[in-house]
Parts: C-alpha cells; structure tokens; sequence
C-alpha cells in the first residue's frame, strides 16, 4: 500500500512537489510495511519539520485525508469478512456490514490560537481541491460546551477529525482517547509537547491508543535538531522507527 494508492487525486492536485515527497516520506514512517497481520504493528510516528512557508498543513491534511481512506477500507472489509455474504446476499445482509464498520477519527492538537486556523485550513482546501469534505469539530477557546463536543465527536456515526488546544486535549483525554476508531493523531507545534506548562500533554499524547503519530514543528529547525530528537519518544513506537525518523532528519 502506497501513498499514491488512496490520496483524492483533486487534493493531490493541489499540492507541490515538495509537498508529495514529504507526504509519501509520512505515509511510509506511519504505514511501515511488516509481515505482521496485527493492524497495531502496522503503525507508526514520523516528525514534518519543513521551514515555514512550505506548506506543512497542506501536507497534514492530505496525510490526514488518505489516513482515514485507509481506515475506512480496513474497517468495511473486515466487516465483510466477518459477515460473509452468501451467493444470493441480501441487502439486509449489506446493512449490517455497513453498521458495523466503524468510521475513522483523526485527533489534531494545537496551540489554542491556531485550532480556528486548522478547521479554516481544511474546509479551504477541501472546497479549492473539491476533494470528499470531512466532517470536523473544533473546540475553540474554554467553550462551556467543550466536553460534549468532545463525547459528540467521538460518538459520531460518520466519525471526523477533532481539532482541539494543547490544554483541552489533556482535560478531556479520557473522553478523547476513548474513542473508537482512531487513526491517526497530529501534534502542531510539537516541541509544546516537552514543556507544556501546568499540563501533561506528554502523558496525553503517549496515552494515544494508536501508533500512527505525525508531529507538526519548524521550530527545531530553526533551532537546534536536538528539539527534534527530543520528539522522537512522542512518534516512535519502536527502535526500528526511531532510527528510520533520525536518520531522516540527520540527510543521510
């Protein structure tokens, strides 16, 4: 399974070069291939920490976008597996493997001034590439009604992405990480992640009950890469991956 294999071609479109190569780096780090038949082994962590202006969000969204098509092929065919159709299948039999298909969830984290920006980002180029529309919630700001949007979203039938700050992400981590369905969890502003102050962000993020891990940060970069090796425990789920992510980062 590649890359290429389940992003919308209208939202591929859209982006750059630059911007697919490092897509298909991502996709590679969180759908390492193994011969493992457990869906667990087959995830993984990687860190996108482009300079600014390169289009890290974009990248994100489509990573997102093709993470969820994935999920949901995974999930309806293992509900057609379980429920075997006969040769004269009926369309009762074909709801019923449509009911328990559960639907794909994203999670993405970031800094509260930017949770408004990320839902903007992804109904822009959902409507510039006219790719399938993702149902999203944002939890914006301390909103009285945060923990259920949070229950809401993960409740929901169709499934979606969460966008939601660094801070409501760790008061509502139970309600969040108890969700069915996850696919894949995306740090903005990652370094935030070893020193949130009056939060356990990291604890939070560690909790993340799936292993496909994508972390968002220039700042590293425009630093020092020891930040970024910093993040490596927060998206690699093994040895094997952290040392693919460092020697990523290191250009060899």
């Amino acid at each position: 399974e590649f890359f290429e294999d389940f992003v919308e071609p209208k939202l591929k479109a859209q982006m750059r070069e630059h911007q697919i190569e490092a897509a298909q780096f991502l996709w590679n780090r969180l759908h390492p291939k193994t011969v493992s038949k457990r869906e667990e082994d087959r995830q993984g962590g990687a860190i996108l920490a482009d300079d600014m202006g390169l289009g890290k969000t974009l990248t994100s969204i489509a990573l997102v976008h093709t993470t969820m098509l994935r999920q949901k092929h995974l999930s309806e065919a293992r509900c057609a597996d379980q429920v075997a159709p006969s040769i004269d299948s009926s369309t009762e039999q074909s709801d019923r493997v449509e009911r328990r298909a559960v639907p794909p969830r994203a999670v993405i984290v970031a800094p509260t001034s930017l949770v408004t920006n990320w839902r903007r980002e992804f109904r822009k180029w959902e409507s510039l590439s006219g790719a399938a529309s993702l149902p999203t919630i944002a939890l914006e700001g301390k909103e009285k009604d945060a923990a259920s949007k949070v229950h809401g979203g993960s409740l929901s039938t169709t499934g979606g992405v969460l966008i939601l700050s660094y801070e409501a992400f760790v008061k509502h981590r139970a309600a969040v990480c108890g969700a069915r369905g996850l696919c894949i969890l995306v740090c903005d502003e990652a370094h935030r992640l070893k020193n949130v102050a009056g939060t356990n962000a990291s604890a939070a993020a560690e909790s993340f009950p799936c292993g496909r891990r994508h972390a968002v940060t220039g700042t590293p970069v425009q630093n020092t890469l020891m930040e970024q090796f910093a993040l490596l425990p927060h998206v690699a789920t093994n040895a094997a991956n952290a040392q693919a992510i460092g020697r990523r980062v290191s250009g060899n």
